[in-house]
């Protein structure tokens, strides 16, 4: 589904289907009460709804004696089932209106409909589709609700296989922190001297609550090894000297690039996707240089994109997802422990995470639907990592 196609006849039914969930009592009793005989398992509808819902979806009954005695009620005509009209309405409940701007957009399945927009100018080759997915859900998995929901993403490999542009684009869609090791001799964590907090911020320091994305991350020195653990962990830096120490939060969500692919195991430990670039191929260059041919004359269009999952991010701001029936979701992790055959406590967490930015893109609360719904999303991570 793309945002071209989304109907006003989709929002349309969305509100009658609420207007119907307030007024359909009072109508069902009304019939009642003038001797027109309602079943219980029976549901009138107007004609309006002809047209909007899919025919092999309802089948269409005629029905005039009550419109000859109800004048509110021209011509209804529609009989469905309660089941069925559940089943339409929690459909239709899902779909979240955004405003762009002027625009108001209807979006039914956020994940979907929003992952198209995630970097377009990459093309989706080897691991790159799976590197969006999780991308999108990084952007989602801030809060750290008792538990480390945020997310953290290292892309490994070869040289110009578009690692840095997803990096950049990331960092642009998000207001995050962007750093280049290679034109840069400045540490991420900062030095012992108060004054230079107050100057020029660390990356770390600076990326508080966003996403710090550190491109050639293999230069990375080991004064700064430390502080990125304890940030990517914890949340907070603490850097000690001899006579003083300062401490400052740093609740980042990294992402990393590097064409090496050796890094000390404590560090790789930490993050929840290892994805390893390879060069493409001669026909697969000729399927990237045809995209970016493409992507240049959609330009507008991807722009619009941008704009749409920035006033998503922005409308989930304040929304925390709490675990619901925590038996059922002990249950379900569990079960996703078995099938991936995750060996380490932080290979096995990370499906909270997932579920925690899932949950938190739809703006629901977390619950084993919610865990087995992201990992049929996303479900091709367990060959990578």
């Amino acid at each position: 589904m793309t945002i071209e196609l989304i109907k006003d006849t989709v929002r349309d039914l969305k509100n009658l289907f609420e207007y119907l969930e307030y007024s359909l009592p009072y109508y069902i009793e009304r019939a009642r009460s003038i001797g027109i005989p309602i079943y219980s398992d029976i549901i009138i509808f107007e004609d309006d709804l002809r047209g909007l819902v899919n025919d092999n979806t309802i089948k269409f009954l005629f029905v005039n004696n009550i419109a000859r005695r109800n004048p509110y009620y021209p011509r209804i005509i529609e009989i469905i089932s309660l089941d069925k009209l559940m089943e339409i309405m929690n459909e239709y409940k899902r779909y979240r209106d955004i405003e762009v701007g002027k625009e108001k957009i209807l979006l039914k399945d956020p994940f979907d409909d929003l992952l198209q927009y995630v970097a377009p100018h990459v093309k989706d080759s080897g691991v790159i589709p799976l590197v969006k997915k999780i991308m999108l859900l990084q952007l989602f998995s801030n809060g750290d609700p008792g538990f480390r929901s945020r997310i953290h993403i290292a892309l490994l490999g070869d040289p110009g296989t578009g690692k840095t542009l997803l990096l950049q684009w990331q960092s642009s869609i998000s207001d995050g922190i962007y750093v280049s090791l290679r034109t840069t001799s400045a540490g991420l964590s900062g030095s012992l001297n108060p004054d230079d907090f107050e100057t020029s911020p660390p990356p770390l320091m600076a990326a508080n609550g966003k996403i710090l994305c550190i491109d050639e991350a293999d230069k990375i020195n080991n004064r700064d090894l430390d502080p990125l653990l304890s940030a990517m962990e914890e949340g907070r830096v603490i850097l000690t000297g001899a006579r003083m120490h300062i401490g400052y939060d740093a609740r980042v969500r990294v992402m990393i690039s590097s064409n090496r692919t050796k890094f000390r195991p404590e560090l790789l430990d930490r993050f929840d996707l290892i994805a390893t670039f390879k060069t493409p191929t001669k026909s697969e260059i000729k399927e990237i240089v045809g995209h970016v041919i493409e992507y240049s004359q959609n330009y507008e269009l991807y722009n619009k994109g941008d704009n749409l999952i920035k006033s998503y991010i922005k409308s989930t701001e304040n929304f925390i997802p709490k675990i619901k029936d925590i038996n059922r979701v002990k249950s379900a992790i569990g079960d996703i422990i078995e099938q991936t055959k995750e060996n380490s406590v932080r290979g096995s967490i990370r499906w909270l995470r997932f579920a925690y930015a899932y949950a938190k893109l739809n703006k629901v609360n977390i619950t084993d639907k919610i865990i087995y719904e992201v990992f049929d999303k996303i479900s091709e991570i367990v060959k990578i990592k």
